[in-house]
């Protein structure tokens, strides 16, 4: 039917941001025009799924941690150091990632802190995945402050794991709206990683993103009340071990992770 011209897609050759300017001049309900964009194939998009834990050789690993950590402790403002006390860990997952006109797949990192971490912290990630190339996103853990054992157990695409990840998508979607943030991101994947503290403890990213068209984007560093209390709902689910917000700009990470 479309070879021979009998499908008509008047949408096709827009962006977002041109779809919501159509949607407003039609004069759709704001609230329909400014939802977040949602992944054709759904939160199955955002599970990733792996058989076994793909890890860095040890002594190359444990090379890398001290180099980002060393790397991110060197930053002050004021005198007093922006990041107290980071700690890399890579985590045995990859992720789609962006790389000149191609994808890469590689490992995310992840900072464990202490003490509050405001939006200084921005132009610091971003320079981690372009001096590591072993890295293509950085994430900050805001369950735990220090370092746990990461225990990787197998993760597919079911029914469990899928309900789970619901659960926490509700979590922020409620929290975000209560806080009258909604509107200022563009939009909000949570994802669910195989790996957490404890044999099957799982883990969920939060990756709150600015953009206008989707072809590049810039994290979101949430305010502190916020990612608190997200943080805290979601540690209260069964089944939820840590929470991560990745801090990551589009490049040289993808919005979603898959």
């Amino acid at each position: 039917m479309i070879d021979a011209g009998l499908v008509i897609e008047p949408l096709k050759d827009l962006y977002k941001d041109e779809v919501r300017k159509l949607g407003e001049e039609f004069g759709l309900p704001h609230e329909f025009v400014w939802r977040h964009p949602f992944p054709g194939p759904g939160l199955g998009v955002r599970i990733l799924c792996a058989s076994a834990a793909d890890d860095l050789p040890s002594q190359t690993k444990i090379g890398l941690e001290r180099r980002i950590s060393n790397y991110c402790s060197s930053f002050n403002q004021n005198g007093q150091p922006i990041i107290t006390n980071p700690q890399a860990k890579l985590l045995p997952v990859k992720s789609v990632g962006v790389q000149g006109d191609g994808r890469s797949y590689r490992h995310a990192c992840a900072l464990f802190v202490e003490g509050i971490v405001d939006f200084y912290i921005g132009p610091i990630i971003a320079g981690i995945p372009n001096i590591h190339k072993e890295v293509n996103r950085v994430l900050l853990c805001t369950s735990h402050s220090s370092v746990p054992s990461l225990i990787f157990t197998p993760g597919y695409l079911d029914r469990t794991r899928t309900d789970l990840l619901r659960e926490a998508d509700a979590v922020v979607d409620a929290e975000i709206k209560a806080a009258n943030f909604y509107q200022t991101i563009w939009q909000f994947p949570v994802v669910l990683l195989p790996f957490g503290t404890e044999e099957g403890g799982q883990s969920i990213v939060l990756r709150p993103v600015r953009s206008v068209d989707a072809m590049s984007a810039s994290a979101v560093v949430l305010p502190l009340t916020v990612r608190q209390r997200i943080t805290e709902r979601i540690m209260q689910l069964h089944g939820i071990d840590l929470v991560f917000l990745d801090l990551t700009n589009k490049p040289p990470g993808t919005i979603e992770w898959e």
